[in-house]
């Protein structure tokens, strides 16, 4: 994000006995059932993105009507590169993968030309783990090599009697 910006914040989880549908609404489940998401049909002139919030890698759906009866539908991104390419329905409508050439945090405009002009818009957020796992690594690896080489140390210097090592330090100081 640029400087002074707040990134977007992902919606709040929905309780465990929901799940959240195409509108980013949380709908209730029923225990032991596998619910079934129906999508909302665009209204004509509407665009509407299965994701509105999008993290690299995820796939991306659009859908729209509006359209004429077998019109090209091409979708652009609001750099004006084209990300996806379909034909109208016999009603107007449309449902096809949107592909971005490059990932970029923050909204997007997408807009879908069929002789109608749709637009919506899809939030880009980047995620990333802490890292921890490798610091620790290191740290683990760190604090082992320490413990083996004072565990050597004492090991070496424990072979010999305290009174060699007394006898030693005698030598020393005559010699």
């Amino acid at each position: 994000m640029p400087a002074g910006q707040r990134c977007p914040q992902p919606p709040t989880p929905c309780p465990t006995t929901s799940v959240r549908t195409a509108s980013g609404r949380c709908t209730p489940t029923t225990p032991g059932s596998t619910p079934t998401l129906v999508p909302r049909s665009p209204v004509p002139g509407e665009l509407l993105l299965d994701h509105p919030i999008l993290s690299a890698g995820d796939t991306l759906i659009a859908t729209g009507a509006g359209c004429g009866s077998g019109a090209p539908v091409v979708i652009t991104s609001d750099d004006n590169k084209i990300i996806g390419q379909t034909t109208a329905d016999s009603r107007g409508r449309f449902s096809t993968v949107v592909q971005f050439a490059t990932y970029r945090a923050g909204h997007r405009t997408i807009t879908a030309s069929c002789g109608a002009v749709l637009r919506s818009g899809v939030d880009m957020v980047l995620t990333s783990s802490s890292g921890g796992t490798s610091n620790t690594f290191v740290l683990l690896l760190f604090f082992l090599l320490a413990g083996s080489l004072v565990v050597r140390r004492q090991i070496g210097d424990g072979s010999r009697s305290p009174m060699a090592r007394k006898h030693e330090r005698r030598e020393r100081r005559r010699g």
